[in-house]
């Protein structure tokens, strides 16, 4: 020990990192005198006020102690559940309270916005809400520890009446003077635009680029929040104080109810005018909530709720749900599911399409101001005394503050266990209860007469207290008596607080800035040492013997080494008032309150370990669900890329799906030229035009990232091209039409790219085309309907072929214009039909080459009909011009045979030159031309 002299080095012990104030005990502006921790990582806290009441919370989410309720009278405002298991209101203290609506518990209100009125509020998610304000401030704060959020003065002096934030990163506001701000609310960044002349009351954003509000003179206005630009505005409600407005997205109607029991309905780009319908006579709505385009529920003045389909309201009836209570908002997370809140702090969660008799649950002494739900589970509200409280609707709980010494004021506590807790008070009594069911706890008096100002129990048989004439008294708080004996140990100052690590070592403070360390066994006279000169100091907490924490009555926490000559820190709470209690359950945890009723939390910051870039690796290749910038013949493929610390290409590739060429695996054999990506470690969009794409077709599609370290091949992904227009009609000797009928159809054509990996310049017809007269066409696994023009103005003729590999023309001049003529085209490209394989068979034993050139094999048969069209085919040795029939032609090794089955057939020889007509059930075989006086191939 050493005295007031000395000059001792700052301490080793890692310096705390305190928090900003927590709301704990707000109630009346009572003092909180101090608060024990159970040793160990912690996440209960027990504190106690000058009324005698305790409270216990987790100091680990602050702000929400379930054991404070406060009623300062303030009236709930606005309510918004963006999804079903959590909702946020505000009220006219500046306070939000989150609750489940499902189970609300007890939760506990939290000031954003001390003093002034929170008019609406809007959650983007259950982590991110922005509230506004009648002075023109914002604040956005996360529902679940909204104690730390910054107010952010956006459009001083004005009374902000309505928010609404489509984006994370943007917020609407509209306010009573007709304007409508936007502004992000990270970075605080907005523009105000006037689009009202009257006082904007309520607002719903359909979408980024379109919000609609009302005002208070039957008016709708819908605008774009980005530019300001008023897109609609016109009376729906003419002269009517239009309250809420609810727009479900992607519906195309906003409903809007007014002060006379009425709603409107109405598309705001397009609103008319629409007709007013009373759905609630005899009451005054106050909020209105779409869960569908066909569901809306308001609640009243009276604590009714009234459903009803917007676009056929009929004549609903109202059903209490709260009765005789004002109702202040309501949301609705799902059809079937609806909480609101009201004037006298309570909530009460329905079935719209069944409401039955709910029963209101009170989660707050204090009215409430605002609600929101973004779960069917819970629910976050806001008062009006600075407080936020969670809850589930669906089991509500009660948390009243427990009395548990009815005679004098509670001073100081300790809790050696999270069951066992000590307080003493100003009479020399202490009391010993359990801090989870403290009824029936009884005072014994230790010290009496003597205002005890500290207690600490280093176990559940042995606590220390100190009292205002400097003296210490032992007692074991399980049977304390009264027999124990006071010993002083400070003369001439009152000791505040004192803490004892251990059984055999005890820490006091005074109100003189000293602090004394004594055994409680064996006093004896310790020496005094001052380390907060002239300041009084309140309570102390020592986690281990050599590390004690302490704060005075100017905001100032100290931490030091009791036992060594070491000078202990000061550090000034932000904030802070006279700091009456401290308790560290660790060495590097603490909590500290004030006069004021906050809570201060302060840890340990380890520092930050070195940054160590990552090993570079094959990049991470990421493609999106769908490719959804497709069209028929082109378009663009996306997906993500991240080069995993080294420099990068990336590029598609992609091709046809197998079905249009045999099936198999699939061969991507097109690609888009590789580009760079970057060497860093973060994802990077790649994105690559692509054309020339048969339309209706489907198609498979990679990425393929390329790094030094590896090459990574994304997901196959498939995507199906738009279809095309309908072809236009064909001109006479120029174009011709042609349409997939069944099976497999390919076709080659001039000016169209081949997309397959082999086919020789054929695609698939995947839907009708209009292909040059000269085309060929592969149909040997398909069918299909060549519509060819004729020399009547208008009239098409239609052939239907399949079975073989043709070619097309068409006559474009002469008596003969008009004619298509599909000719069989042998050794059209590998594996296709071919007069080759007629000399394949001479190597067979016994089997001539002359032989062989006659035998009757099939090369190919062409199935053909049509209905009186200028149709003719060609073989290698014949031509068959058709007058209406069913045919076929097939080239074979020994010549061309035509045969009809149904209709009439010309057949003209080509080495005879005669013409042979045939009729149904008749056929014909051109020899093989001769040569040298002898019929070949």
């Amino acid at each position: 020990m050493c005295t007031l002299a000395c000059t001792w080095p700052a301490t080793s012990q890692a310096q705390l990192t305190w928090s900003a104030p927590i709301a704990l005990d707000p109630a009346g502006g009572q003092p909180l005198t101090a608060v024990a921790c159970p040793a160990g990582p912690t996440t209960q806290c027990t504190g106690i006020d000058f009324s005698g009441r305790e409270v216990t919370f987790d100091p680990t989410t602050p702000g929400t102690p379930a054991a404070i309720s406060v009623d300062l009278g303030y009236i709930p405002g606005a309510l918004a559940c963006p999804t079903q298991t959590q909702c946020t209101a505000v009220d006219g203290g500046g306070r939000v309270v989150t609750f489940n609506p499902q189970s609300p518990g007890s939760p506990t209100p939290v000031s954003v916005d001390a003093n002034n009125d929170l008019d609406a509020i809007s959650c983007f998610s259950t982590s991110q809400c922005t509230a506004v304000d009648t002075i023109g401030q914002e604040i956005t704060f996360n529902p679940a520890s909204p104690g730390s959020a910054a107010l952010h003065s956006i459009e001083a002096g004005i009374v902000l009446s309505g928010v609404a934030c489509p984006l994370q990163t943007q917020c609407v506001a509209v306010n009573d003077v007709g304007d409508e701000l936007t502004f992000n609310p990270i970075s605080l960044s907005s523009s105000l635009n006037k689009i009202d002349a009257n006082a904007l009351m309520a607002l719903a954003c359909q979408s980024t680029s379109s919000c609609t509000a009302v005002d208070d003179d039957g008016d709708e206005v819908t605008f774009n929040p980005g530019t300001g630009s008023v897109s609609e505005q016109a009376s729906v409600d003419g002269g009517a104080d239009l309250v809420s407005v609810a727009c479900p997205v992607s519906t195309g109607l906003c409903t809007t109810v007014d002060t006379t029991g009425h709603e409107v309905s109405f598309n705001p780009t397009s609103p008319g005018s629409p007709t007013p319908v009373s759905v609630d006579a005899g009451g005054v709505p106050y909020g209105v909530a779409c869960s569908t385009s066909s569901q809306c529920t308001v609640v009243d003045s009276v604590g009714r709720e009234v459903t009803f389909s917007p676009t056929a309201p009929g004549s609903p009836t109202p059903q209490p749900i709260d009765t005789g209570s004002v109702m202040s908002g309501v949301a609705c997370p799902a059809s079937t599911q609806c909480t609101s809140v009201d004037f006298v702090g309570r909530e009460v969660t329905f079935n719209p399409i069944s409401p039955g008799t709910p029963a209101p649950t009170t989660i707050d002494a204090n009215p409430l101001y605002g609600l929101a739900c973004p779960s069917l589970t819970q629910c976050t509200a806001i008062d009006g005394a600075g407080a936020e409280v969670t809850f589930n609707p669906g089991s509500p709980a009660s948390h009243t503050p427990a009395t548990i010494d009815t005679d004098s004021v509670l001073s100081a506590l300790s809790c050696p266990s999270v069951t066992q807790c000590t307080a003493v008070d100003r009479g020399g009594h202490e009391v010993t209860f359990n801090p989870q069911s403290p009824a029936g706890a009884t005072p014994t008096g230790v010290d009496l007469g003597f205002y005890l100002y500290g207690v600490a129990c280093p176990s559940l048989t042995q606590c220390t207290a100190t009292d205002g004439n400097g003296r210490e008294v032992t007692f074991d708080p399980v049977s304390p008596g009264n027999s124990v004996t006071p010993v002083s140990v400070d003369t001439g100052n009152g000791l505040n607080g004192v803490a004892c690590p251990s059984p055999a070592q005890c820490t006091a403070v005074d109100g003189a800035g000293g602090e004394v360390t004594f055994n409680p066994g064996s006093p004896g006279i310790p020496t005094r040492d001052v380390i907060d000169q002239g300041a009084a100091l309140a309570r102390l907490a020592c986690p281990t013997t050599t590390y004690c924490v302490t704060g005075d009555f100017g905001g100032h926490a100290l931490e030091g080494d009791p036992t060594s000559a070491a000078a202990w820190t000061v550090d000034p709470l932000p904030d802070a008032s006279g700091l009456l209690g401290v308790s560290c359950p660790s060495a590097t945890q603490c909590v500290a309150v004030d006069s004021t009723g906050d809570g201060f939390s302060g840890v340990v910051v380890p520092p930050a370990p070195p940054s160590v870039p990552p090993a570079p690796a094959p990049p991470l290749v990421t493609m999106p669900t769908s490719q959804t910038e497709i069209g028929s013949t082109s378009g663009t493929l996306t997906g993500t890329v991240n080069p995993e610390g080294a420099a990068t290409t990336a590029y598609f590739e992609y091709g046809l799906d197998s079905k249009y060429y045999g099936g198999g695996p699939t061969v991507y054999n097109l690609s888009t030229p590789a580009v760079a990506v970057g060497s860093d470690s973060t994802a990077h969009v790649v994105a690559a035009g692509i054309s020339d794409l048969v339309p209706n077709a489907l198609y498979h599609v990679r990425l393929v990232a390329t790094n030094n370290v590896g090459t990574t091949i994304g997901p196959d992904q498939s995507f199906m091209t738009l279809t095309g227009p309908p072809p236009p009609s064909p001109t006479v000797g120029k174009t011709v039409n042609i349409k997939p009928v069944k099976g497999l159809v390919l076709f080659k054509a001039p000016g169209i790219k081949s997309t397959l990996f082999h086919g020789h310049g054929y695609v698939p017809l995947t839907e009708p085309r209009q292909v040059s007269a000269a085309s060929e066409v592969d149909a040997r696994r398909g069918t299909l309907d060549v519509v060819a023009a004729t020399t009547k103005h208008g009239k098409r003729q239609t052939g239907t072929f399949a079975g073989a590999v043709f070619a097309m023309t068409q006559t474009r001049s002469g008596s003969s214009r008009g004619l298509t003529t599909v000719s069989l085209v042998e050794g059209a490209f590998a594996g296709a039909p071919s007069y080759a394989s007629c000399t394949a068979s001479t190597s067979t034993p016994h089997v001539t080459a002359e032989t062989a050139k006659l035998s009757p094999k099939v090369l190919q048969t062409l199935n053909a009909q049509d209905n009186h069209g200028k149709f003719r085919t060609k073989g290698r040795y014949s031509a068959a011009t058709v007058r209406g029939t069913v045919w076929e032609v097939s080239d074979r090794c020994d010549g061309t045979l035509t045969t009809v089955r149904r209709g009439v057939v010309d057949v003209l020889d080509d080495a005879t030159r005669k013409t042979i007509t045939l009729h149904a059930g008749q056929h014909y075989l051109a020899p093989a031309v001769v040569k040298h006086g002898e019929r070949q191939p």
